[in-house]
């Protein structure tokens, strides 16, 4: 790894735990037990042929470490925008904190992809938030939303993660971005936390990745084939509108300091809005329930 090479993780602006990590949870209701592939025993599907819209470059891994780490050698090797890295199994996958992501091998949707837009890293994270969340609805008709500013959240479950990493090398920046997309796994098998759900779960019924995929990568394509501009300002708009809980009061932790209020939009930050009794707040860096 080149000294140069300075990375940023945008894995501090809030601190719920991950959709694919281990942990405790209030238990939300859920859909009625599906069984699918969770592990080893129950056998894992074959691997799906993957289509990529045009444009689009795929390195496909069967087991890595970590998408993200893939990713972006990749970006400093000179890859292009577009560069897709996708793997069945990670063995050293993280979420936000550095919390390791759990998820059985050919369970879910577990890639990352290289960015090159003059964009801040949370407008990237939100780009790829949008692009989850309307692709899970287009599939299969789920009214997912995004829990600031990064988990897509179907009903009160998280079923979605998403990463950005900065990294600058020889004075060119670029935004790797890891997604983690709970798919064909059943949550208590899986040992996801109670707060956790998958596609399958929640749809009952087995889904193809390949087509899930390829339709997050359409829909993001369409807002990457927007300029600079144009893509912060679209991105933004429709982050605002598929925000979780959106006119509901929510509970903000920050840092032990806590306060409630009820959730109103975003800054153009990309902070979130907070009607408290003493006014509209921004908050940057928090925990939203």
């Amino acid at each position: 790894m080149n000294d140069d090479a300075v990375t940023r993780r945008q894995d501090d602006a809030a601190k719920s735990d991950d959709a694919g990590t281990r942990g405790q949870g209030d238990a939300g209701k859920m859909s009625p037990r599906l069984r699918v592939p969770a592990s080893p025993r129950h056998g894992v599907p074959p691997p799906p042929t993957w289509t990529l819209p045009p444009g689009w470059r795929l390195h496909y891994l069967p087991i890595t470490g970590s998408t993200n780490d893939d990713a972006r050698d990749l970006a400093l090797a000179g890859s292009p925008e577009r560069t897709v890295v996708l793997a069945d199994e990670q063995r050293a996958g993280r979420g936000r904190l550095g919390r390791l992501w759990l998820a059985p091998r050919g369970s879910s949707l577990l890639f990352s992809i290289v960015l090159r837009r003059a964009l801040e890293a949370i407008h990237c994270t939100a780009a790829c938030s949008v692009a989850v969340t309307e692709a899970v609805e287009q599939i299969t008709s789920l009214k997912p939303r995004i829990k600031w500013p990064n988990d897509v959240m179907v009903r009160d479950l998280k079923v979605c993660g998403v990463l950005t990493e900065v990294l600058t090398h020889g004075g060119r920046k670029a935004a790797i971005v890891g997604i983690g997309l709970n798919v064909n796994l059943d949550p208590e098998d899986a040992g996801l936390p109670a707060t956790a759900t998958s596609l399958a779960h929640e749809c009952g019924t087995v889904l193809s990745r390949a087509a899930v995929l390829r339709a997050i990568l359409e829909r993001l394509d369409a807002y990457l084939a927007l300029d600079d501009a144009a893509l912060g300002a679209t991105v933004q708009t429709r982050w605002e509108s598929l925000l979780w809980r959106r006119w509901q009061e929510v509970q903000i932790d920050q840092s032990g300091a806590s306060l409630s209020g009820v959730v109103e939009g975003l800054a153009p930050s990309g902070a979130l809005l907070i009607r408290t009794a003493g006014g509209v707040v921004e908050v940057a860096v928090a925990d939203v329930s």
